[in-house]
């Protein structure tokens, strides 16, 4: 993971284009170098995992308006790339024993992660909390243009966005376009689940793998897929499970009355855990962002 010294506000803004893909990394000598897009002066280098400004390029950047205009160049591009961040919940303290965590986050987000009653399922809640405070402010928003939307989905005006905890990790999932993400901790399956409530398709692919780790697999690679469908849809659990297929190839589409959907799924795996996510885009960065608090 990427780190940048908070020293001054300017080093932030670079690290926002980093992330952006405003600027790339070169080999300059024996170190890498950050280098803008557009020009060929290195913005920053890197020392012990470090990324540092170089002082020649503070005046050749110029104002935190200049960065910012590139920025925004970037993410009314159509071809935006799918962003996914991950937390890892073991490295985050109990809000309920620390509550200075839950410094900046809504009064919604705090409200929410405090009614749940374990401590784990506090720590995945403000995970998320956490993601979207650090991650909105890249396209100039907060928590708080969050909005309701269909089915009280939640979206913001101009990104679309779609959080996801289970286990040890929380992620969330950025795009452009129409949004759905999942994840889930790889562990014995309710089996008895897709019995009763997956398409006859998806049934058979389970009960076609030959052990039960393998049975195991399938059913969570079936359930966050049509999870992350139905979270891009923002139908929910409205009409049920089976009123769609997973089609489970490479890559795998779903099915409504027989015919194929648009949209596109992507499939990752993080530490023993599944994430896929459902989207209008055409390419997702394979690289999942673990983000500290």
């Amino acid at each position: 993971m990427v780190r940048f010294r908070p020293e001054a506000p300017i080093i932030a803004d670079v690290a926002h284009l980093v992330e952006r893909h405003l600027a790339k990394v070169e080999v300059a000598g024996s170190s890498p170098v950050i280098r803008s897009i557009h020009n060929t002066y290195p913005i920053l280098k890197c020392v012990s995992g470090f990324y540092f400004v170089y002082e020649s390029s503070l005046s050749i950047i110029g104002t935190n308006q200049y960065i910012n205009m590139h920025l925004n160049q970037f993410t009314d591009r159509n071809d935006f790339m799918i962003k996914l961040y991950a937390c890892d919940i073991r490295t985050l303290c109990d809000p309920a024993e620390n509550q200075d965590i839950l410094s900046g986050l809504s009064q919604y987000r705090k409200e929410k992660i405090m009614r749940y009653k374990f401590a784990d399922d506090r720590k995945r809640s403000l995970a998320c909390g956490l993601i979207l405070k650090k991650i909105l402010p890249c396209y100039g928003l907060s928590e708080s243009s969050i909005v309701l939307g269909k089915n009280d989905k939640p979206e913001c005006d101009g990104i679309k966005f779609s959080v996801s905890h289970s286990g040890d990790y929380s992620v969330a999932a950025f795009s452009k376009k129409n949004i759905g993400c999942d994840i889930e901790k790889l562990r014995p399956a309710p089996i008895r689940i897709a019995q009763s409530k997956f398409a006859d398709g998806e049934r058979d692919f389970i009960f076609s793998q030959k052990t039960d780790k393998e049975k195991d697999e399938a059913f969570f690679r079936i359930w966050t897929l049509k999870e992350s469908y139905l979270k891009y849809t923002g139908d929910g659990l409205n009409y049920g499970l089976n009123f769609f297929e997973i089609v489970p190839s490479s890559p795998p589409f779903a099915k409504i009355n027989g015919q194929k959907s648009k949209c596109q799924f992507f499939e990752q795996t993080l530490d023993g855990h599944l994430i896929s996510v459902c989207c209008d885009e055409r390419e997702l960065d394979r690289n999942i962002c673990v983000l500290s608090f």
